[in-house]
């Protein structure tokens, strides 16, 4: 993201859906191969979760670990919490990007990454201190 755009971004591929059953749990279904590279958010769908994701970073005053879904166009929050892995943000004094890396998960990640922490697109934030991170929600 920059100044209201996206300027990049990465289309994995994608061979199985998850949705919910009708009368509980999850079903699993193959992705048709025409649609398995398709991008699965719009531009406009990226840029308004990028609004969404400052509105909740600027209301709490620190970068946030934020949990959504997409229910017939609309996005409801589901959890919003601070990212703590991040912390201590090295000091910087300048306007380049910098890109955080938090390894913490991987004691306790054992499976594969889920097809939904492969899709995410990144998101381009800067916090009320200045700085400026990507989290790859998973």
């Amino acid at each position: 993201m920059r100044n209201g755009k996206v300027i990049a971004k990465k289309i994995s591929t994608k061979k199985l859906a998850v949705f919910a059953a009708q009368d509980g749990g999850t079903k699993e279904h193959e992705i048709e191969p025409e649609r398995q590279n398709r991008q699965v958010l719009t531009d406009e769908q990226i840029l308004q979760l990028e609004r969404v994701g400052r509105s909740l970073e600027e209301h709490f005053g620190y970068p946030q670990d934020i949990e959504w879904c997409l229910v017939d166009g609309a996005f409801s929050i589901v959890q919003s919490r601070p990212i703590t892995t991040l912390f201590p943000i090295p000091e910087v004094n300048d306007q380049e990007n910098h890109v955080y890396v938090s390894v913490g998960h991987q004691q306790m990640m054992t499976d594969a990454l889920k097809p939904l922490g492969i899709v995410v697109p990144p998101v381009n934030r800067r916090s009320p201190h200045g700085y400026r991170w990507w989290k790859v929600v998973c």
